[in-house]
C-alpha cells in the first residue's frame, strides 16, 4: 500500500492543456508559423521543452528558447489563474487525504506560479509538500524528486505517482517508483499506450479502481440526493409552526434539522415538542396532514439525476431508494418522478429499524440480486453513510444536498462528489465532464 502520492501538476491535477495548446499557437502565429492542432499538440508536446519547441517549428536562429519562454509565461501566467482542477482533481485529493496518504506535488513549474495557482484554487492544505522550480524553464524535475527521496528516507516502492505524459512516466522509472497515468491532459490515451503503466481515462476511472471496481448496483438515498425536497418539508413545517402560533422558520434551519427522521425534525423546530411526546404526537400528525397534500408541490430532480439513471439503466446497473421517510409517502414521491426507474424503493414502516440500520439497504441490495458488497450507497447525510458502512457497501456522499463534505468525510464516506457529472462520472458516464 502507498504511504505517499507524487502528484504532477500541469494537465493531472491543473487543467491547463487547452491553455498551453493556446498560448504556444499565439507565439507560433505570431512568427507566421501554423498553429498546433489538438492532434499534433499532444504528438510534439514533451520534455525537455526546448525539443518540444523546436518539434512545434520554431527557430531558435531567430528566437533563441530562454526569450520563447519568456514570451509564453508572460501570457500563459496570468491566464493560468483562470483555470480549475481537471475533473476527479479534488475528489481524488479528498480520497488520498482521508486514507491517510501524503500527497506531495512535483512539477516543473516554477513555485511562485505554483503557489498562486494553488491559493487561487483554495487546495494549498491539502499538500505536505511542494517540489517545484526557481526558473520558467521547466528543467531538473527528476533530480529535485530524487533529492526529496533521499533526504525522506523513504522507500519508492511505498510512492505512488499520478501524471498525465510519458516524461512523468519515466521519472517514476528512474526514481523507482510505480506510476499510473491520467489521459486527460498533455498527451493522449494513444500515445501514453507506450508508457508501459496503466493509464486511465480520468481521475475518476482510477478512483473506481481505487475503491474496489464498478458498482454493481446502487441504493440510493432519496431527500437530498436524487430529489430536492426541502422547500415542500419548509411549507409543511411552517405550517405546523403557523397552527402552533409559531413565526415561520427559514429554508436554512429546516436542512440543518434534515436527516434524522420526523419527530426529530419536529422536536428541533416546534417549540415544546421535544419534551412532551404526547404533544409530539399530536405535532407529528398535524404536520403529515399538512406534508401529503402538498408532497410534491415544489419538489424536483436535481439537474442530471435522470440523465444519471438512465445511464445506469442503459448499462445494467439496478438502481433502488431506501429512505427514512413514511413508505407509502416513499412510493407517491418516487412514482411521481422515477416511474419504474428502481428495482427497490422503500421508507421507513412499522417493524423496520431506520437507517443507519443496514436492514433497508440489505433488502434492497437482495432485491437487485447483488452482493451488498458489490453495491454502492450514495446519500447527502452522515446518517446516509453510516448506513452504506453498516451493510458493507461504498459509501459515497453527495454535496449538492443537506450536509457538508466535511460531515460525509468525518461520517466515514470514502468519497464526496460536488455534482452529479461527477458522480456519473464515477459510475462510468464521462460525457459529461
Amino acid at each position: 500500500m502507498y504511504s505517499h502520492i507524487i502528484w504532477d501538476w500541469n494537465g493531472t491535477l491543473l487543467d491547463d492543456r487547452d491553455l498551453c495548446n493556446e498560448t504556444v499557437n499565439r507565439l507560433l502565429e505570431s512568427r507566421g508559423c501554423a498553429p498546433l492542432s489538438r492532434e499534433r499538440y499532444y504528438e510534439v508536446f514533451g520534455f525537455p521543452v526546448e525539443n518540444y519547441y523546436a518539434a512545434a517549428g520554431f527557430d531558435f536562429s531567430k528566437d533563441p528558447y530562454p526569450v520563447l519562454a519568456q514570451e509564453f509565461m508572460d501570457m500563459y501566467i496570468p491566464a493560468s489563474l483562470s483555470c480549475g482542477l481537471t475533473p476527479g482533481a479534488r475528489c481524488a485529493l479528498d480520497y488520498f487525504r482521508a486514507s491517510g496518504r501524503a500527497q506531495i506535488i512535483l512539477t516543473a513549474s516554477d513555485t511562485d506560479t505554483l503557489g498562486r495557482q494553488m491559493e487561487k484554487l483554495g487546495i494549498a492544505d491539502r499538500f505536505d509538500a511542494v517540489l517545484g522550480q526557481d526558473n520558467i524553464y521547466a528543467r531538473g524535475k527528476t533530480e529535485i524528486a530524487a533529492e526529496w527521496i533521499r533526504n525522506s528516507g523513504l522507500d519508492p516502492k511505498e510512492l505512488l505517482m499520478i501524471g498525465d505524459t510519458l516524461h512523468d512516466a519515466e521519472i517514476a522509472g528512474v526514481l523507482g517508483c510505480d506510476c499510473v497515468l491520467i489521459a486527460r491532459g498533455h498527451h493522449d490515451e494513444k500515445r501514453l499506450a507506450a508508457a508501459g503503466c496503466p493509464v486511465y481515462t480520468s481521475l475518476f476511472a482510477l478512483l473506481r479502481e481505487l475503491t474496489g471496481g464498478m458498482p454493481e448496483g446502487c441504493v440510493f438515498d432519496m431527500d437530498g440526493t436524487v430529489l430536492d425536497t426541502v422547500m415542500d418539508i419548509a411549507g409543511a413545517v411552517n405550517a405546523t409552526r403557523a397552527h402552533y402560533g409559531e413565526p415561520p422558520c427559514t429554508r436554512e434551519e429546516v436542512v440543518e434539522a434534515i436527516c434524522h427522521g420526523v419527530r426529530n425534525l419536529l422536536k428541533t423546530l416546534i417549540r415544546g415538542a421535544a419534551e412532551d411526546e404526547t404533544f409530539l404526537d399530536e405535532v407529528v400528525a398535524f404536520y403529515r396532514g399538512c406534508y401529503s397534500s402538498h408532497l410534491t408541490d415544489r419538489t424536483v430532480p436535481y439537474a442530471g439525476i435522470p440523465e444519471l439513471l438512465s445511464h445506469l439503466e442503459a448499462t445494467g446497473i439496478p438502481a433502488s431508494i431506501q429512505s427514512n421517510k413514511s413508505h407509502h409517502l416513499v412510493l407517491r414521491i418516487a412514482g411521481t418522478f422515477f416511474p419504474d426507474r428502481f428495482v427497490h424503493v422503500s421508507g421507513l414502516r412499522d417493524g423496520c429499524a431506520p437507517k443507519p440500520s443496514p436492514e433497508g439497504a440489505l433488502t434492497a441490495a437482495k432485491d437487485m440480486k447483488v452482493m451488498p458488497e458489490r453495491c454502492c450507497y450514495i446519500g447527502d447525510s452522515d446518517v446516509d453513510i453510516k448506513t452504506g458502512m453498516n451493510a458493507g457497501m461504498l459509501p459515497l456522499g453527495v454535496s449538492w444536498g443537506y450536509r457538508s463534505r466535511e460531515v460525509l468525510f468525518e461520517a466515514g464516506a470514502q468519497l464526496v462528489f460536488d455534482t452529479v457529472a461527477e458522480l456519473s462520472a464515477f459510475l462510468g458516464d464521462e460525457s459529461r465532464l
